[in-house]
């Protein structure tokens, strides 16, 4: 357990020291830093309704779906440890499987809304880079791309 603790500390020091300084906007220069780490509240603060709404619709789903993922897994496995029949103990025991296996999913989706949130703060936000698309003979070409 404080190794987990660990690894989430060193992230977030990670991450806030990788997010520090990237504001635009006046209020968030005067606020809180913390802002900055939620993935959609930049967004909001500085006009851009959709694109915060997704981001903070998206991390406030992954956050929620793992919390009742993980708890339904750990009931699961408490009925598990408790039951005595053995079609109930391998029944209950793909439920708790299958719950914590869709706990890491939405842990995963949950990283890769900081990783966006995060790219969104360093490239989109100088103006110095984006998305570039182009359609021809049928395909759709999408590109990131940064200027230095």
């Amino acid at each position: 357990m404080s190794s987990k603790l660990i690894y989430i500390l060193v992230f977030i020091l990670i991450t806030n020291s990788f997010l520090a300084g990237e504001a635009d906007s006046e209020p968030l220069k005067k606020g809180l830093p913390v802002i900055k780490f939620i993935p959609g509240l930049v967004q909001l603060t500085s006009g851009k309704i959709i694109k915060g709404g997704v981001l903070l619709g998206a991390c406030l789903t992954t956050i929620v779906g793992a919390i009742i993922e993980n708890n339904r897994g750990y009931d699961y496995y408490e009925q598990y440890l408790e039951s005595s029949d053995v079609d109930e103990v391998v029944a209950l025991r793909e439920k708790s499987e299958k719950s914590f296996r869709m706990r890491n999913y939405f842990i995963i989706g949950m990283v890769s809304v900081w990783v966006i949130h995060a790219l969104d703060l360093k490239i989109f936000k100088k103006k110095k880079g984006g998305l570039k698309s182009e359609i021809k003979n049928d395909c759709i070409y999408i590109g990131l791309y940064y200027c230095f």
